[in-house]
């Protein structure tokens, strides 16, 4: 039974959590046998509770807070009776609970919102204007230690030291934390009077880093007001940069705000930032705004930044708006800047002239430019002049086609053919068939059937073999028509002869099965499709033959008894076909087939010969594109083709394109598609809707999701659980956590009865993604309002916080479950197993009680549950799971646990046994489960019985048997065994088992430890000499030993050689390798060295250059020493007072004493105390040149540390005072002396004393009496009362 008793979790929802930010947290993952006082925290007071651990609340801003415990309710009290359970099935709600759930649900998505402000907003602005610079100069420590050094001691700023921080922080500026300092800077500098003024140079610059670091709304709300007083070209340069950053960022609104302030103003954007606008208009199909921008960049006089794709787009939009002229107009213009007009520009432009019959201008017009369409377009010119100008004028415009280079294919050919024969230009056919072979062209089919219909048009019925012959001599299979047509022309001459010769030429191709019979016209009429009009053969018996067309063999006239007006127009009817192939019925055969290649070849050769395709083939051929994702841009292709037949295209082939196209990351152009079905009123599919709205989702645009969710609504949509969860999972894996709540909150107005489903949904999205915080605060806000949360919620959030490693918090989520699950069925439990691993033994234990009240079998789960109980040492409980849950049925994973676990027990017998029930069972040990064993038993100096387990480890893999080596050559360096490695080793040789960059690892670390450090040495080479790259460990113990030796030359060629072959190797081998340069004097060498760390990505936060910073200053390197300083600052590190003390005493050799106490200062600003020499210096250095007030403030800043300044600066100090003859500051000092514990002597005393009739006999302004500070009240020699009331009463 598993224990009642108080939880974590209060009654109605609070529970344990972790707050956002500004926490201290536990170590991340901790493991159970690593830390468990964690395990234990959770027990103290309150079950479930841990000390560190926070609770969530309801306070407005505030997501979680710390210390609160909420009253506990025991495990047997009885659920709410009141409220809606959220997590199961809402298929079983009736009528009044969805009511119920709508009420509770009303406000959900708000309450979370405001209490995750703080995550979705942006933070809040933290600048105070009333702070000192020293205090605002602090966070910059960190970020350009070497720029902000000289105004530490500064009280304010002036225009040009604001500049000179901004040119000093360079281009890294643009980091964002970088940028918000000096931000806060810019501004506290502007507060500091009402007469200080920026620079101009600063403002622009300061706008620039903001807008680069992306503090968008700052950068802009900076520029706007400086606009006016800045140089329209530097103006027109900022605008253009935060234009560009708003548009990276996916505010296309804004940026168009801000693109439309700059314009009334009359500034010019930059190329690049209309070229990035246009791009974004264009993929989010915004043409308005398209053409609005690409007119304003010609009219700046930007026409030369056109690029081929915005061309494209500017003159297809133009010409959909019927704006033809004005695009022939820009094309001129960009004419005349040397642009070249793109392929599809081009295209466009010739089927607009195309479409209006102006064959002479656009030839004009391809002359004028010298350039070629493509060729199924120069077909399709052809085709049109065949059509508007005849045969010959077409030759013509040919025939400039080709001047301008145009290389004709057999479809050209085949155009003016069939043209001619059209024309019945019989003549002009051959000759052009003639040209044709002339060019090494083969005709097609389409050509002959032309030429054979014009043979029998003409009557020259008898050269039509001929033809057919050539035709078949050439190569060229003749197809249906080609039969058709000389069936027709036989029988149209009643050539009946010829005919039986067709009919046996039809059954060899077996181009089609032919009706049985033995009346050859029957066949033929049949093959034609003429059956219908019953024709029958009869003989004419009367004198003369009036009514023979034709004579059998034996003279017998006779003729066909039909409609003779009507067979002739069906005959005639198949030789017109022949000109007009069925472009339709083979586009619906190849797309029905699956032969998208042949479908796309009769779609071309349609357009090439102007014929319409039908709405039904179109649709015939977009359901075989989208099969393929690699068609997807051929069905693009095909809107833009044929507007008008996709235009007429039904409902579910439409529906189809949206769903294709967002499937491939194309939901601007499925959109398209949803206008022309909203606007034809056709029906929409819910999965539509849905996949428009996950592909606006992935694309991050969300005012594209936000339209569609709109126009759904407004259309009645009403999507199904599963296309909620969808929506919601794409919504948390893009980030925008914040519109998947608001999606909630609609939902909710439109859809009430799904409110629960969407909680659910996103709930467990949150957790899935990262954001258990939000999840968390959801699951409170849903307890809060009474809703009895089912527990696979709660442990969905568990998990999300054990994803996250926040160990704590999920432990505290897991007590909240175990109070809320009075009855968890087997699925609910596995869920809880995730959690097993950190849990304490005593929740543990609960855990599995309460699956074995339940009889769970499942042995996977027993399995876990073993090695949980074991790694805690409780084997009785881990024995009563086995033999009450598995019935004695061991699988290799739960024999794995329990050998660990009697490895763990030092149990060998025990371990034997289960050794030997693996043996039987034919079970391999895992390689964890080999890895304890070798641990364990090297550990007790059982080195032979480890080097037997591998036999039990043997694998078929040569990679298992490398791993358990690498295995035992580890622990026995472990256990100091080297000879047992050597002889590994040769094992390894003799089963023909290769070394990999582990076992080299291993073996020049272990050899290391062990003292062989040749050894080491030699494992190095052969690892490099087989091409394997060493660990940075081992790399730096054979260059450590190397330096060691004092062979620099051998560590040089090693480090060289690890640069060469791009390794990194950490920053310990270098700091090594430059400390063995400067103890033999090679100090431009340990310079360079040092310069390429600096230069890589090595250095962490834990550099630490204390060592070279002193030792540089005292070699004279103040240069490399102040470098090293800084970088270490950069990291955040702080360096020693020792680096800084060498720092301010070099410098003080130098005379540079400024700069010595710029760094004094930062020093005190850091905490840190200067060294007593350094001080010393310091005050002697800045005495010698008359600065005794700067020496005085050391002293004082010394002692406000807490260091006494020594004997010898106070005195330093009080003779530079004494020879300036100031002797009240000189008495003071002397007070101030005596109070930091020194003791003057005699002459300093009475060199004061001396002094006194000229300077006490009167004091000026608010000066203090000289032997006031000379002699306190306390320590004054008085010899009598008269004495005593000279220097006065201390009050």
């Amino acid at each position: 039974m598993r224990r009642a008793g108080p939880c974590s979790a209060a009654g109605r929802g609070g529970f344990t959590g972790f707050d956002v930010e500004g926490m201290a947290v536990p170590p991340r993952n901790p493991s159970p046998a690593s830390d468990p006082d964690l395990r234990r925290e959770a027990e103290i007071g309150c079950r479930g509770y841990s000390k560190n651990t926070l609770e969530l609340h309801s306070g407005e801003g505030n997501l979680l807070k710390c210390g609160e415990k909420r009253n506990s309710v025991p495990a047997d009290a009885p659920e709410e009776a009141e409220g809606f359970h959220l997590g199961r099935g809402t298929g079983e709600k009736g009528e009044a609970n969805v009511h119920s759930a709508v009420k509770l649900c009303s406000g959900i998505g708000s309450l979370v919102l405001a209490k995750c402000s703080h995550i979705f907003g942006s933070r809040g602005d933290t600048f105070q204007g009333d702070c000192s610079l020293q205090e605002l100069l602090k966070p910059g420590l960190w970020l350009s230690p070497e720029t902000l050094r000289r105004f530490w001691r500064a009280s304010e700023l002036k225009p040009k030291d604001f500049l000179d921080i901004l040119i000093g922080f360079g281009p890294g500026a643009v980091e964002v934390r970088k940028a918000r300092f000096l931000w806060n800077l810019y501004r506290w500098a502007s507060c500091q009077s009402k007469e200080f003024k920026h620079l101009p140079r600063s403002n622009e610059t300061m706008v620039s880093i903001l807008a680069d670091a992306h503090m968008l709304s700052q950068s802009e709300s900076l520029l706007l007001s400086l606009d006016n007083t800045m140089a329209p070209a530097v103006a027109s340069e900022l605008f253009s940069k935060i234009i560009q950053a708003y548009l990276e960022a996916g505010n296309l609104e804004k940026s168009i705000a801000l693109y439309d302030c700059a314009r009334s103003k009359c500034l010019i954007p930059s190329g690049s930032c209309y070229q990035l606008l246009l791009n974004v208009l264009i993929r989010k199909r915004k043409d308005e705004l398209t053409l609005r921008a690409y007119l304003d960049m010609l009219e700046v006089g930007l026409g030369s930044c056109t690029k081929g794709d915005v061309l494209d787009s500017v003159i297809m939009a133009l010409i959909k708006k019927n704006r033809f002229l004005q695009a022939l107009g820009i094309l001129r213009q960009l004419r005349s800047l040397d642009l070249k007009l793109s392929r599809r520009s081009l295209s466009t432009i010739i089927e607009e002239f195309n479409k209006k019959k102006n064959i002479g201008d656009m030839m004009n017009f391809l002359e004028e430019w010298r350039c070629l369409p493509e060729l199924r377009l120069c077909n399709r010119i052809l085709t049109s002049s065949c059509k508007i100008l005849g045969t010959d004028e077409a030759w013509l415009i040919f025939q400039r086609l080709e001047a301008l280079g145009f290389a004709p294919d057999a479809t050209t050919f085949g155009i003016f053919i069939c043209h001619s024969c059209r024309e019945r230009k019989l003549k002009a056919a051959f000759v052009y068939l003639s040209e044709c072979f002339s060019r090494h062209i083969k005709p097609k089919v389409c050509a002959y059937n032309a030429i054979l219909g014009g043979v029998f048009r003409d009557g020259l019925y008898r050269h039509a073999k001929y033809v057919f012959e050539d035709m078949v001599e050439r190569e060229v299979m003749p197809d249906l028509s080609t039969y058709q047509i000389m069936l027709a022309g036989y029988c149209r001459y009643r050539q009946f002869d010829d005919i039986e010769q067709v009919l046996k030429n039809i059954k060899t191709n077996v181009v089609k099965e032919l009706p049985s019979g033995n009346c050859v016209l029957s066949k033929a009429l049949s093959f034609l499709g003429l059956d219908h009009l019953g024709v029958k053969v009869k003989r004419d018996n009367a004198t003369g033959f009036p009514k023979a067309e034709f004579f059998d063999s034996v003279g017998n006239g006779l003729y066909l008894d039909t409609d003779s007006k009507k067979f002739e127009i069906s005959l005639a009817q198949t030789f017109d076909n022949a000109l007009s192939p069925n472009i339709n019925s083979e586009l619906v055969s190849a797309s029905q087939r699956g032969n998208v290649a042949s479908a796309l070849l009769v779609k071309d050769e349609a357009f090439q010969l102007e014929h319409d395709i039908s709405p039904a083939s179109c649709s015939e051929l977009i359901k075989a594109l989208c099969v393929s994702p690699a068609h997807v841009m051929d069905v693009i292709d095909l809107m833009e083709e044929m507007p008008d037949t996709f235009d007429q295209l039904d409902a579910q082939t439409l529906n189809l394109v949206v769903q294709t196209l967002v499937r491939n990351g194309l939901p601007s152009h499925a959109k398209l598609v949803l206008d022309i079905l909203i606007r034809r009123g056709l029906s929409i599919n819910q999965d539509t809707y849905t996949s428009l709205m996950i592909g606006f989702c992935q694309e991050r645009d969300i005012a594209g999701f936000w339209e569609c969710w709109n126009i759904a609504t407004k259309c009645r949509w009403s999507p199904a659980s599963m296309d909620l969860s969808a929506l919601v999972s794409c919504l948390c894996k893009r980030g925008v956590i914040e519109e998947a709540l608001k999606l909630i909150i609609q939902l909710l107005d439109c859809y009430p009865d799904l409110s629960f489903s969407a909680y659910c949904a996103l709930l467990k999205e949150l957790c899935r993604t990262g954001y258990t915080s939000v999840g968390c605060a959801m699951l409170e806000v849903l307890m809060e309002k009474g809703v009895v949360v089912d527990g696979s919620l709660i442990l969905n959030v568990m998990e999300g916080f054990l994803m996250e490693k926040k160990t704590a918090e999920s432990i505290g989520v897991y007590d909240l479950w175990l109070n809320k699950s009075k009855m968890c069925d087997v699925f609910t439990y596995r869920s809880a197993l995730i959690s097993l691993p950190w849990l304490d033994t005593e929740r543990a234990l609960d855990l599995v009680e309460s699956m074995m009240a339940l009889e769970f079998t499942e042995v996977s789960a027993c399995c876990c549950i073993v090695k949980e109980l074991v790694q805690t040492g409780n084997m009785k409980h881990a024995r009563s799971v086995l033999q009450e849950s598995t019935s004695g049925k061991f699988t290799s994973t739960l024999l794995d646990s329990l050998l660990q676990a009697y490895g763990c027990l030092n149990n060998w017998r025990k371990l034997d046994a289960v050794l030997c029930m693996m043996l039987k069972m034919h079970s391999n040990i895992s390689i964890a489960g080999y890895r304890f064993l070798v641990r364990r038993l090297c550990e007790q100096n059982r080195f032979h019985s480890a080097s037997s387990l591998k036999e039990l480890f043997q694998h078929s893999e040569k990679s298992r048997e490398l791993i358990s080596y690498n295995i035992l050559i580890f622990y026995m360096f472990q256990g100091r065994n080297t000879p047992q490695v050597h002889d590994l080793l040769k094992d390894m040789e003799g089963t023909g088992i290769s070394p990999d960059k582990t076992t080299y690892d291993f073996l020049i670390y272990g050899f290391h430890k062990s003292g062989d450090t040749n050894d080491s040495v030699n494992a190095l080479d052969a690892c490099i000499a087989r091409e394997l790259k060493p660990n940075n460990r081992s790399l730096r113990i054979v260059l450590s030993h190397y330096c060691r030796l004092g062979n620099i030359e051998k560590s040089l060629a090693l480090f060289h050689l690890i640069e060469r072959s791009g390794w990194r190797h950490g920053l310990v081998t270098t700091t090594t390798l430059t400390s063995c340069l400067l103890s033999l004097g090679r100090r431009f060498e340990a310079i360079s060295c040092l310069n390429n760390v600096s230069k890589t990505a090595l250095i962490g936060s834990d550099i630490n250059f204390d060592t070279f910073i002193k030792e540089f200053c005292i070699l004279g390197d103040l240069k490399m020493s102040v470098i090293l300083l800084n970088a270490m600052l950069k990291k955040g590190n702080l360096p020693s007072e020792v680096s800084y003390s060498s720092i301010i005493h070099r410098l003080c050799i130098l005379k540079e004493f400024d700069q010595a106490l710029d760094f004094l200062a930062e020093m005190q600003f850091t905490g840190l105390k200067p060294s007593e020499i350094s001080c010393d210096a310091l005050v002697r250095g800045l005495c010698d040149m008359r600065r005794t007030c700067d020496a005085r403030k050391i002293l004082e800043m010394l002692t406000t540390l807490g260091s006494a300044p020594s004997y010898g600066m106070y005195r330093t100090v009080f003779d530079n005072y004494w020879r300036s003859s100031n002797i009240q500051k000189a008495a003071a000092l002397l007070h101030d002396m005596k109070q930091a514990g020194q003791v003057p002597n005699f002459e300093m005393h009475w060199s004061i004393i001396s002094n006194f009739n000229s300077t006490d006999k009167k004091t000026e302004g608010n000066g203090e009496p000289i032997l006031a500070n000379l002699f306190p009240l306390s320590e004054a020699p008085m010899k009598d009362n008269k004495m005593r009331g000279f220097y006065g009463t201390k009050t």
